[in-house]
This record gives structure tokens, sequence and C-alpha cells, in this order.
């Protein structure tokens, strides 16, 4: 059995460390419970709050979160494992989650989708390739009911500056609208005062 703190290891470096053996990684975080289940060198089940997942994007998106933290631990259980939900070699899936950091780091802009504005689909899906593509691709549900970047980050377990970059992304391209009524005012108290020295000068002038 291994096990330590994420303080001293990311979970990629533990992953390339375990990834050729059989068994169960458990990492336990403020965000939730995540095990990786693993067999002879392949990813074979994901587990996140006790959902099994099988969406490779959202894994690595996951994944991705969870390198983030530096609150948590790790424990790795050899062993045969019950879970084969898919196939993936640890060393693609290491250098894909190396990938979307990459990706996400070339995406510089002066400002993002405020999280909690809610987003609704405003015309066909298109295929935008990459990271950005396979997001909007599994957050297609969401996105049809309307959804915020928080909400979309919450639910599927994703890092949520990670959203709001691709939905600002695929907002530009014409994908996304905002909800009007949903549009999230940043300085609101500010704004409760005027109203309320506005309402005092109507009353005072009746």
């Amino acid at each position: 059995m291994i096990h330590g703190s994420l303080r001293s290891f990311n979970l990629l470096e533990v992953l390339q460390f375990v990834g050729r053996k059989s068994g169960v990684l458990i990492v336990s975080s403020p965000e939730g419970e995540v095990e990786v289940y693993l067999e002879s060198g392949n990813m074979v089940g994901f587990v996140y709050r006790g959902e099994r997942v099988k969406d490779i994007f959202r894994i690595r998106g996951i994944i991705y979160r969870f390198l983030r933290l530096s609150e948590g631990r790790f424990e790795y259980v050899p062993g045969d494992v019950n879970i084969r939900d898919f196939s993936v070699p640890v060393e693609v899936f290491i250098l894909s989650v190396v990938s979307m950091g990459d990706e996400l780091q070339d995406l510089r802009m002066s400002s993002l989708v405020h999280p909690d504005t809610v987003y609704v689909l405003s015309g066909e899906v298109e295929d935008m390739g990459g990271d950005i593509g396979e997001f909007l691709r599994t957050a297609v549900p969401l996105l049809r009911e309307g959804s915020s970047a928080r909400k979309i980050s919450e639910e599927m377990g994703l890092d949520l500056d990670m959203v709001r970059k691709f939905m600002t992304v695929i907002e530009a391209a014409g994908v996304l609208r905002p909800l009007p009524r949903s549009r999230v005012r940043e300085n609101v108290p500010l704004l409760n005062r005027v109203m309320g020295l506005l309402r005092r000068m109507w009353g005072w002038r009746r």
C-alpha cells in the first residue's frame, strides 16, 4: 500500500508512479473523493463522489481540477479491480491532461464570462476541435436547458476557471448566448445605494 499527501506529490506524479500496476488509487480532498482503477498500465475505471464517470474528457477535467489542489491525501491499494468501463493507457492519459493545461494557458483573455450568468445554446453545436470542442460536447445537456459556469463546474466536477475560459471562447464563436435576466451585476451594493437615492429623490418631488 502506498499513501501520501497532495502537498508532497501532485496527482499526475502519483499516477505515473503506480500506472503500470493493478489496483485502485483513492484520492480524498475537500473537493470530494476520486477512485482511479488501474490494470497493467491502463486506466479502466473512474469514480468521482460515488459516481462512475465514463466520459474521458470529463475525467481529464476532474484530474486537472485536483492538480490545482494543495489539500488532500492519496492511497494506492494494489490488487485485482472489478470495474472495467474503458481502457486508456495511463501514459497517454497523463499527456492528454498536460496538453489540456497547455491549451488553457494559451487562452489569454482580458475578461471571462461571469460564473453565475446563465447561458444557453444559440444555434447548432459545431465541431470546434480540441478540448474546447470536447467541453462543448460534454456540457451540451446542461447548456440546452441553460446553465452557468459555476453550475457546470459543480455538477461535472471541473475546474471553474477552465469552464469559464472554454465558455468565453464558445460565446465569442456565437454558439452560446446569455439569458438577459441572468446577467450578474458586479457592483450590486453600489447599484442598490443609487436606486435607493433615486427613490428618495422621487418621493421628495411628489
